[in-house]
């Protein structure tokens, strides 16, 4: 059974996941309006881009300490980034959720050593376990289909599974039960 990861951890919030998780998809569409095929942009040079662009609203959503108490940069040299959900190492990647591979399991140095300061319910060695936002992409046309926040064990099993809401719920305009009124015939238009 798949637990939330406020059950993992208070401080895991569903607002705090889902605040995080809208910044990664807003950096990613936001570049995704500067990607130009004309001018030579590729599906690698988006990847590039689009990572570069996350992390940076990461690093201004953290400046925002009224909007995002919670959130922090706990590593940010050459590749190596990694953000802070009220102290809990995560990182981010552009992967299958259902099936991520190695690189999304593996933690960094200062990960390790930031989370063996934490308890998650359920997990007797709270360093193997890895918090990750992974997004996916549609590859033809590159947008977000989705972001999910999971907990990874460091054997291959998902702990926890949280997708992300990107979008509102729509309110509802027309109540497609209800019953409505036979068409008419009209004349032909007048040309």
């Amino acid at each position: 059974m798949n637990k939330l990861p406020h059950e993992f951890h208070a401080d895991l919030t569903e607002e705090r996941i889902k605040a995080v998780g809208h910044v990664i998809h807003h950096a990613r569409n936001g570049c995704l309006e500067h990607h130009d095929e004309i001018a030579g942009d590729t599906n690698w040079s988006y990847g590039c881009r689009a990572r570069d662009w996350t992390r940076q609203a990461l690093r201004n959503a953290a400046a925002k300490t009224k909007e995002y108490p919670f959130l922090s940069i706990l590593e940010d040299s050459g590749q190596k980034f990694v953000i802070g959900i009220a102290g809990i190492p995560v990182k981010f990647f552009k992967d299958d959720a259902e099936e991520p591979n190695a690189r999304v399991r593996k933690h960094s140095a200062s990960e390790l050593s930031q989370l063996s300061l934490f308890h998650f319910n359920g997990v007797d060695a709270p360093e193997d376990v890895a918090w990750r936002f992974v997004v996916e992409i549609n590859t033809l046309d590159l947008e977000v289909i989705k972001v999910v926040f999971v907990g990874l064990d460091q054997h291959e099993d998902t702990l926890c599974y949280y997708n992300v809401p990107l979008q509102d719920n729509v309110a509802k305009i027309y109540d497609i039960a209800s019953t409505h009124e036979e068409g008419v015939e009209l004349a032909a238009p007048m040309v």
